[in-house]
């Protein structure tokens, strides 16, 4: 769950739990109704995927047909991850044999990630394979001479992921 102007969001993997309890006659069922749908009897959780904005009404009855204020949460569902762009310093020198960019490997790359709804929690990359690096700064001090393989990937305050893979050669020093 996570709270940004005001608006409630959650992922469509979000368990919705209600729960509520009656010291005197017992509670007898707590029921509720999502957006424009019919009442049910709340059993489990409640997970909603749709994407988009929506309204849960609840109550709760007791034994003795007592009623609670019928109470309302809205939120909006998010399942789209993030969207990451990459951009390089330099154009490709040329291509190599294997048909991959050929790049100096003095070069920079930058990363940009975007969430339209609940904004970008944090960005990582690792290269060739190695360590997932948390990016800050533009990735420099490649290795020349060598076939690079960047896979990067973003997330959301939602836990949304999104991963792509650059493959590309540096030039030999």
């Amino acid at each position: 769950i996570f709270h940004l102007n005001g608006r409630t969001y959650i992922s469509g993997a979000t368990q919705v739990v209600l729960s509520a309890s009656d010291r005197h006659s017992g509670l007898e069922s707590i029921r509720y109704k999502l957006d424009r749908g019919k009442e049910k009897i709340y059993t489990r959780p409640v997970q909603v995927n749709r994407v988009g904005l929506h309204t849960m009404e609840y109550h709760a009855r007791d034994h003795v047909m007592n009623r609670s204020v019928r109470e309302k949460l809205v939120f909006y569902v998010d399942n789209k991850p993030p969207q990451l762009q990459v951009s390089y310093s330099a154009k490709p020198e040329t291509t190599g044999k294997d048909g991959l960019p050929v790049f100096p490997a003095d070069m920079l790359i930058y990363i940009g990630a975007v969430d339209m709804e609940t904004e970008i929690d944090r960005v990582y990359y690792s290269i060739n394979g190695g360590t997932d690096v948390l990016y800050r700064n533009p990735i420099s001090g490649l290795p020349p001479g060598k076939t690079i393989t960047l896979d990067i990937y973003a997330v959301d305050r939602l836990d949304n992921v999104v991963g792509i893979i650059r493959r590309f050669r540096t030039e030999p020093g």
